[in-house]
């Protein structure tokens, strides 16, 4: 899975699964994990970060309209990465 790959380039840990409209991954960062739900619909690719241990579930549907947490953009994949943990190191989730 690409969406793997790139992510494991900048997190310690990364586990991904296919959803219907996401690819719902959890990467962890010095020791804190982290929700990322990537949208396969958009014509940008973007995704929703939240910390792991503020959601009930691990369906990005539902994840989507839960008001905690951060939409990131981008143009490719790769950004998309760079930005999400540029997000989560300056604490701002």
């Amino acid at each position: 899975m690409r969406v793997k790959q790139i992510l494991s380039n900048y997190f310690e840990k990364t586990l991904c699964e296919d959803q219907i409209k996401h690819v719902m991954c959890v990467v962890r960062h010095k020791g804190i994990e982290y929700l990322l739900c990537i949208s396969k619909t958009g014509i940008v690719p973007y995704a929703k970060i939240i910390r792991a241990d503020k959601v009930a579930t691990l369906d990005c549907e539902m994840i989507e309209y839960d008001p905690r947490g951060l939409y990131v953009f981008a143009d490719d994949l790769e950004s998309l990465a760079r930005r999400t943990l540029e997000k989560i190191e300056a604490n701002i989730l």
